[in-house]
């Protein structure tokens, strides 16, 4: 019998990102319109625990459909840093506080100009409330929860 932690979960919090955003776009692709056009132009540097991931936006223009890219780590030009851990995203998409709530206790920490930070604020209300939305993020988010527990087992 084998005991301990020893190989992690085949998961990537930037994969679980990327992934999230295609599925909101498949499945609601008109909220995936309204995030893009939400925040359109912008480059967000995003830290979830140790991972850090650049989130760019593009919305829909002549022949070119709506884009969202992640890619791995803080690539300049950046328009916002937004740093948070998975509890706190876990407790926010499960309704047991509010996004406002979690910046209030520094769960999120956001660094921005005041008008991106708005826009930020917008698109991550149209994401959660569409994300809730899609037939798939259920299974997304379980897989998320179950890396979430074995990372926080190891602490």
């Amino acid at each position: 019998m084998i005991s301990g932690r020893l190989h992690p979960p085949p998961f990537s919090l930037i994969a679980f990102v990327d992934r999230a955003f295609v599925v909101l776009d498949a499945e609601l692709p008109e909220m995936h319109e309204r995030l893009t056009k939400a925040l359109d132009g912008a480059r967000v540097a995003l830290r979830i625990e140790s991972e850090e991931m650049t989130v760019s936006f593009q919305q829909a223009r002549q022949d070119q459909p709506s884009r969202i890219t992640v890619e791995p780590g803080w690539n300049e030009p950046l328009d916002a840093r937004v740093e948070t851990d998975t509890a706190t995203i876990l407790g926010v998409i499960g309704g047991h506080e509010t996004l406002p709530e979690a910046v209030d206790r520094e769960g999120v920490r956001a660094t921005a100009d005041l008008d991106v930070l708005q826009a930020l604020l917008e698109g991550l209300q149209i994401f959660v409330h569409g994300g809730v939305r899609c037939p798939t993020f259920p299974p997304l988010l379980e897989s998320f929860r179950s890396f979430a527990s074995w990372r926080h087992a190891g602490s």
